[in-house]
């Protein structure tokens, strides 16, 4: 009666892996640059923002040169 069911596992599981995903995107800094043609279909598929906010999290898009040494 007042146990875990299966939906609340995977909600659990879910969010833990949304905690996951966000600190390792933090921690790693690897910030990518959204592409004009994934902009273009997650427009085209509604999913605009969601594509904006996986490409900041450094998921999706293209990766950002880094310079080693910043006085280069």
């Amino acid at each position: 009666m007042f146990g875990i069911g299966l939906t609340e596992w995977f909600l659990i599981i879910f969010v833990a892996g949304m905690v996951f995903l966000v600190i390792v995107a933090i921690c790693d800094g690897g910030k990518n640059n959204p592409t004009w043609p994934g902009i273009i279909l997650s427009f085209l598929l509604n999913l605009l923002v969601l594509y904006l906010v996986l490409c900041f999290l450094g998921i999706m898009g293209e990766p950002r040169c880094r310079r080693e040494d910043p006085y280069e």
